[in-house]
């Protein structure tokens, strides 16, 4: 209850008043709190199409927009409901890759620019030079040595792990391509005269994959005919009988009576 008094009429007037008043709350802040990750954080991708996380807070309102661009100025971009997973195409050749991102609240308080940042790989540079004084290669894969601890060898690029699987031993190993682009190995044990499966392997940070399956033939010839050679000894000792015998017999009677070849084990 409040009394007013006509200043006029001097009368008093009694009654009651409401008030009522609308207030505006203001929001001078832009969105804020803001993690953005390509492939969730990943340093390396084989594939242009990736996946963004995103999030953002408001410490006031709500965010409601944002822009994405592979462009620090975000030209050819458009403003977009906001969303917190998005996939996204990122600029083609492989390289280091940016993308950039700004929000906006309800408002329309426009943030700062966030970007995130990738390697783009798509191809692994990669080679296994088999040709060499410990190997020789012939079509379709086939490797021939008369080396029982060949030397395997080749180039890349610098970092990327190479695996040697010779399967039918087994023997295995592992080198890494150094920082001239270069890599060898070499098996620690002797590999069996014979036929072998030999697995090379290799995989760069993106996922890029070289592998292909070889034919090695580990020849007998030269450890039999090697001076000192006691791998084979009695083998050896009967093949260098009936070549003695063989040659005797050609200087006298002029014609071979036998015939000594030695066959490569296949």
């Amino acid at each position: 209850m409040i009394q007013l008094r006509n200043s006029r009429t001097d009368l008093l007037v009694e009654g009651d008043i409401s008030v009522s008043a609308v207030f505006e709350i203001i929001d001078p802040d832009a969105p804020v709190k803001i993690t953005f990750l390509i492939n969730n954080g990943d340093n390396y991708t084989n594939d242009r199409n990736v996946v963004l996380t995103i999030e953002a807070e408001d410490e006031q309102n709500v965010v409601t927009e944002m822009i994405i661009c592979n462009y620090e100025d975000f030209s050819g971009c458009d403003w977009e409901e906001y969303t917190t997973v998005k996939n996204w195409e990122l600029t083609s050749g492989d390289g280091v890759k940016d993308v950039y991102i700004k929000f906006k609240d309800a408002v329309e308080n426009e943030s700062l620019p966030s970007s995130d940042s990738i390697i783009l790989d798509t191809e692994l540079t990669f080679s296994f030079d088999y040709v060499s004084s410990d190997i020789i290669k012939l079509e379709n894969n086939v490797l021939i040595t008369y080396n029982r601890r060949p030397v395997f060898f080749g180039k890349g690029e610098v970092g990327v792990k190479v695996n040697i699987l010779i399967e039918s031993d087994p023997i295995s190993g592992e080198t890494v391509i150094d920082s001239n682009g270069n890599w060898s190995w070499a098996p620690g044990i002797d590999i069996y005269p014979g036929k072998h499966n030999v697995t090379i392997t290799a995989q760069d940070e993106a996922g890029n994959t070289f592998q292909e399956t070889y034919i090695l033939n580990v020849l007998l010839h030269e450890e039999l005919t090697r001076a000192g050679d006691n791998i084979y000894p009695i083998t050896g000792l009967i093949i260098l009988i009936f070549s003695l015998i063989n040659f005797v017999l050609v200087k006298k009677w002029g014609w071979r009576f036998l015939h000594i070849r030695i066959k490569s084990l296949q």
